[in-house]
């Protein structure tokens, strides 16, 4: 390989940086600044020449280890230094040679490195070097300084890099680069010219003549341009006409692997976390995890290595930061940065209100010098973060510049603003940083209930806790930790603090009359979970948002006048802009419509509610996943639309209905019932789920008595109640068992008492199939006809078909009264000509003795083998075998296992 580079005017590049004063660390390199010094160009040249060809007698000379030399071009300007030295050996940076290898697969590419300094591009262009061999190759390396927008100059020293001869007829810029092209064209093998910190260049007739260039390489040649910012260049045409590369700062930042590799290449040990925190404080930033290394290697403790990369008083970059970033920023813009550095991220609203109104010109300029700053989102809801050590050094300056008043006022401006802007969190926290005590108590009070409400109800408080003790302690704000708490059913929690609040006189935070109010919504919220007594009720306010939260308290609390006050509470959360209390009324609303019966609206209900969740960013909120529950049912009871499925994890009850909707298509039942088993027991465990939690609690009965599980249905049972305590739905899980269990008497009683309730809930439909087939075993035929006809009836106006299909024995029943159901024959008939009504219509009903009997024929074990396990006689064996062949219609042992596996008795 034969390397031409150019002197290095001043410094290795981007990646020798400060560590102190007077020190500048690499990527495994330290170099004294105060001992660099210009080189005399055409001195270098001569030695190098004259070196040459008294030692090699020929016009190339190979790579020595830790230096590539060049040839000169005898009778030219021959120019000759050496790379940037890498005393050890750089790790390879995957990403950015496989970028830099397809500029040299397209022939007459170009890659450009366009990163903010430190990125490390000048290391990543000479592993790459290292990386693509060393045979067959001209290298040219010109590191470019402020001369080099002489466009005179500028040719010149390209032209002498590769050896190119650098006078020309023709004097101006474009024709010098046609020369060269006409040179590089005829000269053989491959070409590789790298032109480090090409953001020097400014000239318009340097930089046109560049741009000619590039746009007519030829096919052995590839340009590597290394910048801190995109020059201006012609990029776009150079893009679209296929021949460019570009390897930017997400390309260039250090990976997790990278990492790991630098650290133990100078052997430092590190952690997997610890490798993870480097990464997320550094964000990859290549200096500043050779800083990390560094502080490793001196501190030898995580913790104060890690500490010291972001404290705001010395951040430990501080020097390298303005030496290399900030030192030709005009003071405007340093301003700029110091005042939007205190908001972790913000929007050019926020920016603007900080620092005037050029904000959104500033923050382009950054963006298009690659400052360390990243974009997320787009048009006004556009956000910006500085990289984290960056941030550090401008508020450790912001206090030095312009001290802690200053540093305060923008805390305040900037609580201010977050406020307006609806985020109480962020509001609180930058409120109490500023210290002002009138602000932080005035916030709490107007934005308290909010922020509980909100999603960000555990950040706010967590940002109280660092407010002084008197705003802190107040009874208004124990109040508030018990709403957060009861949200997060933490009730025992609740309980404490609303004790706490209760036992105080009053609050110095809010007006006694909103205390008054606020104490008995929560405490009737509290006890109201726990299952006690409300707490009775004070005039209102004139406080929407307390009234908005009051009204969803007594819907939860007094079911029977739920309506009007959800309504309410929705009108209320609409007009004060909460979303998470408007959704909570929205899906109230929905589970308040399936309570009375009305499934369509249900649905209907739920669906807005999921769409208004979508739209407000409570996806996977608790009550997003109540609606989501809620239209899965009814799409479940009726039995026309698939049900969509569910994160079981979030939705666990949605996720069980949509098990049970599909589980005749699993190829194996008993397994699939056990998911469903476990889905509908966890879902127990959670929040509360109106209606749906109780309806899947039957639902998976049915499914797990179909299955000859009783234990198990009694456990799912046992589960519901214990969440949601004595519905009718539970009570009807009960009676089912007892007759799977044969006490058809117990079963009766249970069902009697569940239909003589008024509540019109989708249940009572099952209640009444059950108590048909009861009475038809019993052969009471009269009152059989009368449960099936009441149950179709009111099935009918929702089209519920999932009771008839779930119930044993009830597809018998409405086989028998074919055409004798009147204006309900068409729905009966609907049910009964279902493809899935098969299964229900030949379902195999076995006595408990008959299962334990089946459940041992797939094994080899003889009838003695049996009738010894189960201790019990052959004869006693045998009699049973022969009820479960004439039973599943099986003349053998091996149809009747095939039969049983069939329908899901095995």
């Amino acid at each position: 390989m034969v390397v031409r580079l150019q002197p290095a005017l001043g410094a290795v590049e981007d990646t020798a940086k400060p560590v102190g004063r007077d020190r500048v660390a690499d990527h495994g390199v330290m170099h004294d600044r105060n001992s660099r010094t210009r080189p005399d160009v055409s001195a270098l040249a001569v030695r190098s020449e004259r070196k040459e060809m008294a030692e090699s007698g020929h016009r190339t000379r190979e790579r020595v280890v830790g230096t590539v030399e060049f040839r000169g071009v005898g009778g030219g300007d021959a120019r000759a230094a050496s790379v940037p030295r890498l005393p050890a050996a750089p790790i390879h940076r995957h990403a950015v040679c496989e970028r830099l290898n397809r500029a040299r697969d397209i022939g007459g590419g170009t890659a450009l490195l366009s990163s903010v300094a430190g990125s490390g591009k000048t290391v990543a262009v000479v592993s790459w070097l290292e990386c693509i061999g060393t045979r067959g190759r001209t290298v040219a390396w010109t590191t470019l300084g402020e001369q080099h927008n002489d466009p005179v100059l500028f040719w010149d020293t390209v032209a002498a890099s590769v050896g190119a001869p650098t006078a020309t007829p023709d004097p101006s810029p474009r024709a010098a680069a046609a020369a060269l092209l006409r040179w590089l064209d005829a000269t053989p093998g491959e070409v590789v010219i790298v032109l480090d910190d090409a953001h020097v260049l400014h000239d318009p007739i340097t930089l046109s003549a560049l741009s000619f260039f590039l746009s007519r390489l030829p096919k052995p040649v590839t340009i590597v341009v290394a910048a801190r910012f995109d020059p201006p260049v012609a990029w776009p045409q150079l893009d679209a006409s296929g021949v460019l590369v570009r390897v930017g700062g997400d390309s260039l930042r250090f990976t997790r692997d990278e990492t790991r590799e630098l650290f133990e290449g100078e052997r430092v040990r590190v952690s997997e976390s610890d490798v993870d925190e480097i990464v997320g404080t550094t964000r990859g930033w290549a200096a500043m995890v050779r800083f990390v290394l560094l502080l490793f290697a001196e501190t030898g403790t995580r913790p104060a290595a890690l500490d010291s990369l972001t404290a705001s008083r010395r951040p430990v970059a501080a020097d390298r930061i303005v030496d290399e970033l900030l030192a030709s920023m005009s003071p405007r813009t340093r301003r700029f940065l110091a005042a939007t550095a205190v908001p972790d991220d913000f929007t050019t609203d926020l920016a603007a209100a900080l620092a005037g109104p050029r904000a959104e010109h500033t923050l382009a300029r950054l963006l298009a010098t690659n400052f360390p700053i990243s974009r997320t989102g787009s048009g006004r809801s556009e956000v910006y973060r500085y990289h984290p050590m960056m941030r550090a050094y401008l508020l450790a300056e912001l206090t030095r510049t312009m001290g802690h008043e200053r540093r305060a006022a923008l805390d305040a401006q900037v609580g201010r603003w977050f406020e307006r802007e609806r985020q109480p969190d962020r509001a609180l926290g930058h409120l109490v940083a500023s210290g002002d005590h009138g602000e932080i108590a005035r916030c709490v009070a107007e934005s308290g209930p909010r922020a509980v409400w909100s999603g960000s109800g555990t950040a706010w408080l967590r940002a109280l806790d660092d407010a002084p003790a008197d705003i802190g302690g107040d009874p208004f704000v124990h109040l508030l930790r018990a709403m957060h708490a009861v949200r997060h059913r933490e009730f025992g929690g609740a309980r404490a603090f609303v004790d706490i609040a209760n036992a105080a006189v009053g609050s110095d935070l809010c007006p006694p009359h909103v205390f008054a109010r606020l104490r008995v919504a929560v405490t009737r919220d509290v006890e109201g979970a726990l299952g006690i007594l409300d707490a009775g009720d004070v005039p209102p306010t004139d406080r929407p948002d307390v009234e908005c939260y009051v009204a969803l308290v007594e819907a939860r609390t007094d079911p029977a006048a739920a309506a009007p006050l959800l309504h309410r509470a929705l009108a209320l959360a609409e007009h004060v802009r909460i979303p998470e209390l408007e959704l909570a009324a929205r899906a109230l609303l929905a589970a308040d419509a399936g309570a009375h019966g009305s499934l369509t609206v249900m649905a209907g209900r739920a669906e807005a509610a999921l769409a208004f969740a979508a739209g407000a960013g409570l996806r996977q909120s608790v009550d997003a996943a109540r609606s989501g529950a809620l239209l899965a049912l009814q799409r479940y009871l009726t039995a026309e639309v698939p049900v969509r499925g569910a994160d079981p994890a979030a939705d666990p009850v949605a996720y069980a209905l949509a098990e049970l909707d599909g589980l005749a298509d699993s190829d194996d039942r008993a397994v699939a019932a056990q998911t469903i088993a476990r889905a509908a027991r966890r879902s127990a465990e959670g929040p509360p789920v109106p209606v749906a939690g109780p309806m899947l609690a039957l639902a998976t009965t049915w499914m797990l008595l179909e299955l000859h599980e009783p234990e198990h249905a009694r456990s799912v049972v046992r589960a519901a109640h214990d969440l949601y305590g004595d519905v009718a739905e539970c009570e009807i899980g009960r009676a089912a068992i007892d007759v799977a269990c044969g006490h058809a008497g117990d079963a009766r009683v249970r069902l009697d008492s569940v239909l003589t309730r008024t509540d019109p809930s989708p249940s009572r439909v099952d209640a009444l199939v059950l108590r048909a087939v009861v009475r038809a075993e019993a052969g009471d035929r009269v009152g059989s006809d009368a449960d099936i006809e009441a149950a179709l009836l009111a099935a009918e106006p929702e089209r519920l078909v999932r009771p008839f299909l779930a119930v044993r024995g009830a597809m018998a029943l409405l086989d028998a009264g074919a055409g004798r159901f009147g204006c309900l024959d068409e729905f009966a008939e609907t049910i009964r000509h279902r493809p899935d009504a098969v299964h229900a219509r030949s379902a195999v009903i076995l006595t408990a003795a008959e299962t334990r009997v089946l459940r041992q024929l797939p094994s080899p074990c003889t009838a003695g083998e049996i009738a010894a396990v189960l201790g019990v006689s052959v004869n006693t064996v045998k009699t049973h075998l022969r009820g479960i062949y004439g039973k599943l219609g099986a003349s053998t042992r091996t149809e009747a296992v095939g039969a049983a596996r069939a329908i899901g008795l095995l």
